[in-house]
Formats: C-alpha cells, structure tokens, sequence
C-alpha cells in the first residue's frame, strides 16, 4: 500500500510572553492511501494543532519549527512544513488534495453566506466551474451526505440548521473536491448519540465509495474502534503508543492508553459505582514535568526512573511502539 502523507519530527510551538508551548512535539506517523488513522487523547494534548500544521494553518503565534511534511502525490512529493502558510503552493493543496472537517461547524461556516454559496465556492474555486455548474454539483454532495430537502437547503444560512446538518454540510464541502486525503477534527463532537452514529456510518461508507485516507482526531476511543485502522495516541504534544486498532485494544503498553481504554462504559459490563478515571489533570504546557510527562497521574510510576529521563518510542514488535519504560521489560533494576 503507497503513503499519501508521511509526518517525521514535527514541531509546531507557539510563542507567548510566558512561555514557548510546545504544542507539538517530535510526531512522527504516517498515512497509507486508503486507510483510516485515529488520532487520540485528551483536550490538549496537540491533536487539533498537528492537524492544523498539515495544512499549514497555525494559529497566531505558532509556527512550524522542524520536521517534515511530506505529501505523496503520484511520483511528486510536497514538504507541506517547508511552503509558505499563504503561498499559492499550499493553496493548491489545502481544500483540494487535502480537506478538513473542523471540529464546530457553527463557527467554521460564514454566517453571513448560504451553506450552498460555500460549498460552490470551494468548487469554483479548484475546480473552475461556473455558478449553474457549481450548484448543480453541491446540491448533489448534499444528497450524498444525507441531508434531507438538499434543494431547499442549500439556501439555507448555518443558524437555520441542526447541529448534525451543520456537520453534514461541512462534510459535503470538505468532500466537494474529492479530496485525497481527509482530516477530520472531532466531526461528532457536542452531537447527541444517535447522531453520532450517523456521522461515523456516513464517513466509513464515503471513504469505502471514494477510496479516501482519513485522520481522524478524537478524544473517543469507541469512535476508533468503529472506523480506524491504526491508532496514534498522543499526551502534551508527543505519540506515546502507536499500533494497529485491533492490536491496541487488545494489548495497550502505555499505561495512559490503558487509563483511556478502562474509562469506555462498554455495554453488558456491570459496573458498581463510577468509571474508572485518570486520576488528576494535564500539566501545564509550559512547566512540564521531568521525566516522563504522563508520570504524575500513572499507577504504574516507578521513582527514579520514570521521572528521571523522557523514554524514547520503543518498538514493542514490527507494528506497535510504546513511549514507556516498561516496554521491552524496562524496569527499575535496568
């Protein structure tokens, strides 16, 4: 299977007057063409920004500090991280190769433009089709997407729109140019369950129709079981396991993806009391712990060695790699 997207080394920091935020720090993964990738963790962890910097738009004060991009196009290949954010380089690939669904729909359309003028804008824009064209071709995005009386609702501003239709419309929009690659940033976030289920049914069935690689970023890992292929769990900024999704679920090494994995009400289980769940709260990004960063909050802290050195990834076998001490039979007596 060919790469599409290969990310090695990258940081994105921003640049406060209290400090560097290391948003993103020394990721590294990659995107096979066809394939599902979740990316997980809690709020904070660099998840948004990581998508951000791979279409190169990082918000005031971060930048791209080192690593690589690379966007796989036929025999061309693209550092994304080496073109400039406004270029017209970047702007051939943003929208058209590689699409984003944002994470609120509501603020991420204009309000003061039909969700249809935004959709053929996209089209006349990269693909240089006239208005009649344009509209003819988002309202039959819309009818792929599911939305009910797309004819009269691509007339419709965002704030006439329920949150799933508002999310369906940003799909519609994201997919207009068939893109390549797909990145979507909690695309079921602040939907109730059922229509959660809807969406996730709605992007595997796309993805199977347009053969198209998705990121997936989310902080629910009964999301990944559903769609992904290979998982990437991150905590402040760094992969701290990476594995196939069956693989992962089956056998987590780090013990933050264990902490994540026992904290999923899962169905037929009795459960006495509350969930189980990780005990304190993310660090600050500007005064991060020695050692291990997730070392605070893990049952599993071994002292003098967990909070004495930032353990590197560790390959556990040819498919799976663990960020912790306790990988390969790493343990205090080492």
């Amino acid at each position: 299977m060919q790469k599409i997207l290969e990310i090695d080394g990258l940081k994105t920091y921003f640049f406060t007057d209290s400090g560097v935020v290391r948003a993103v720090d020394d990721v590294g993964l990659d995107v096979q063409e066809g394939s599902v990738v979740g990316v997980v963790g809690e709020s904070g962890c660099g998840k948004t920004v990581m998508a951000r910097s791979i279409l190169n738009i990082i918000e005031k004060g971060g930048r791209i500090v080192s690593g690589r991009i690379v966007y796989h196009k036929g025999a061309e290949t693209v550092d994304i991280a080496s073109l400039k954010p406004t270029g017209a380089a970047i702007k051939r690939i943003r929208g058209r190769e590689i699409a984003m669904i944002f994470q609120e729909p509501m603020t991420s359309f204009s309000p003061v433009y039909t969700i249809g003028n935004q959709i053929m804008e996209m089209l006349m824009v990269h693909r240089r089709l006239g208005a009649t064209e344009a509209r003819r071709m988002a309202t039959e995005m819309l009818t792929r997407v599911g939305m009910s009386k797309p004819e009269q609702r691509i007339d419709e501003y965002p704030h006439q729109l329920s949150g799933g239709m508002r999310q369906r419309a940003m799909i519609a929009m994201a997919l207009s140019c068939d893109p390549r690659l797909l990145i979507a940033d909690e695309p079921t976030t602040a939907l109730d369950v059922t229509i959660q289920s809807q969406i996730i049914e709605l992007l595997k069935r796309l993805q199977q129709e347009l053969s198209t690689s998705i990121i997936m970023i989310t902080h629910d890992l009964g999301v990944i079981a559903e769609i992904a292929d290979e998982v990437v769990v991150m905590y402040l900024g760094k992969v701290v396991e990476q594995a196939p999704v069956r693989k992962l679920f089956r056998d987590p090494l780090h013990p933050y993806t264990s902490a994540l994995l026992r904290s999923i009400p899962r169905l037929g289980r009795k459960v006495e009391g509350r969930l189980p769940s990780i005990k304190g709260t993310i660090p600050d990004v500007r005064d991060l712990p020695p050692g291990c960063y997730f070392h605070p909050r893990c049952e599993s802290f071994i002292p003098g060695v967990c909070d004495a050195a930032l353990p590197e990834l560790r390959a556990a076998d040819d498919d799976h790699r663990a960020r912790c001490v306790l990988v390969n039979g790493v343990n205090a007596d080492d």
